[in-house]
């Protein structure tokens, strides 16, 4: 079903306000007590296209070079083209975006970043065997490791001295999607990227072994990267899954127990969110739901006993800006870095206290529609829904109003990053009669609770 005309109206009227609010400047970016935080997200970096036509000589070679150099300073890629809306991100794109945002931010006061996850172009398997004939484990390996330290590399570069929280996205392995890494990828990762982080030390105690991590934010608040791969359905009945998940999971909650008995706070980084998977749902593609119910259940749980630890949660995965509360917390996505899922590209700026406490973000966007990167203002958090942060979960979980209110549309207009000229299929939540599903899915993060929201609208 497509949009009303007088909706379609309504989404221009909005675009054109939101533009304006856009090139004001967020309120509290330079307030002296919050600090600064970039995420971003989804990057899905492909060095395969970066390097040309899988059939052309030129670019296996290219890549075969890429196998064989672990110095991220001293990759060379052919003049190409950046990538086009729907497709992965490219060598082009990637130093475009990159030397952009350097500018778009330096005025801003960054003191860290947040990457949460899929460093690794999609079906980065299929693509080395198309570009590698008879390649072996090893070179995939390889290859996996050198573009991952590359895309930290050249962030690292974009913007000096600014130090980094990683976590894991499902596409970061030299397995299949999903699938844990092997042991020889985590042990020669970790080393390699470790430095990029707050604390490298820290990032590294667990991270070579089982993918997740605990690091300072302030001396009053630690960041938590957790590494949920082994807990979504797409590895349902592995057993080394479930093995890895329940045993992170008692990590965390030594975590956070420690943290409370010392007074801090603790902001976690996940990857995949709690909940239903809105996209598959509405597009009957896949799966309904990300995360194993059990296994789903169990952390939902420990968030809510510690929900006075926790500050926020935020994640990545959807490519969009969305927004869920879970345990009583409020958490959301950014839009993908990368444009292949026909968003606009973009990141945010977090405000967050000395508490750990989120007071404000900005999300900025790039209108890709010609083919170029022009960083600016989406829109701020506080200013777009007119609250502030003592309101946000109440308000997301009981105050935005489906349908005819301006709220709703502002949440549907910057879902995919104000990108009007994909309001099709590619972007379900376009059409109103897919809206109650992401509605639903705000507050509703298991199927019965999910389908009863749904049957009531």
């Amino acid at each position: 079903m497509s949009i009303s005309k007088n909706l379609q109206k309504i989404l221009i009227l909005l675009i054109i306000g939101l533009f304006f609010a856009g090139c004001s400047t967020g309120s509290n970016n330079n307030h002296a007590n919050l600090t600064n935080t970039l995420i971003i997200t989804d990057i899905h970096f492909d060095p395969f296209d970066s390097c040309g036509e899988s059939t052309s000589l030129a670019a296996q070679q290219c890549v075969a070079k890429l196998i064989n150099n672990a110095d991220a300073s001293s990759w060379v890629f052919p003049s190409l083209p950046m990538n086009n809306y729907g497709e992965e991100t490219n060598q082009a794109f990637f130093e475009s975006a990159l030397v952009n945002l350097s500018k778009a931010i330096k005025t801003q006061n960054i003191k860290n970043i947040f990457v949460t996850g899929d460093l690794l172009s999609h079906h980065f398997p299929t693509q080395f065997a198309e570009y590698v004939p008879g390649g072996t484990q090893q070179q995939h390996t390889q290859l996996a490791i050198n573009t991952m330290n590359y895309v930290l590399y050249k962030i690292s570069q974009a913007l000096p001295d600014i130090k980094m929280y990683y976590i894991l996205g499902n596409n970061d392995t030299d397995m299949g999607d999903y699938d844990f890494p092997t042991d020889s990828f985590m042990q020669q990762i970790t080393p390699l990227i470790k430095n990029y982080m707050v604390n490298p030390e820290s990032f590294a105690t667990n991270f070579s072994s089982a993918g997740y991590s605990v690091m300072p934010f302030n001396d009053k608040v630690n960041v938590i990267g957790l590494n949920f791969n082994p807990l979504t359905i797409n590895n349902s009945g592995a057993a080394i899954d479930e093995q890895k998940a329940i045993q992170q999971y008692y990590w965390l909650e030594s975590q956070l127990s420690q943290a409370k008995s010392q007074g801090k706070k603790v902001i976690i980084l996940q990857h995949e969110p709690f909940g239903m998977n809105v996209f598959d749902i509405t597009t009957q593609d896949g799966f309904d739901i990300i995360l194993q119910p059990d296994l789903q259940q169990l952390y939902v749980e420990l968030y809510a006993q510690y929900n006075d630890v926790i500050t926020n949660y935020y994640y990545g995965h959807y490519h969009m800006e969305n927004f869920s509360v879970v345990s009583g917390l409020l958490s959301f996505s950014t839009l993908g870095f990368s444009v292949d899922f026909d968003n606009n590209p973009g990141f945010k700026i977090l405000n967050i206290d000395q508490n750990g406490q989120l007071q404000n973000f900005t999300t900025y966007f790039s209108n890709y529609e010609h083919g170029s990167i022009n960083w600016r203002k989406l829109y701020s958090l506080n200013e777009a829904y007119g609250i502030n942060s003592e309101q946000y979960v109440n308000y997301f979980a009981e105050s935005i109003v489906l349908g005819n209110n301006k709220s709703w549309y502002t949440y549907v207009l910057n879902y995919a990053g104000g990108n009007l000229e994909s309001l099709n299929s590619d972007i379900p939540i376009a059409a109103s009669i897919n809206w109650k599903y992401y509605y639903c899915s705000i507050m509703n993060f298991e199927s019965h609770s999910y389908n009863s929201c749904i049957s009531s609208h």
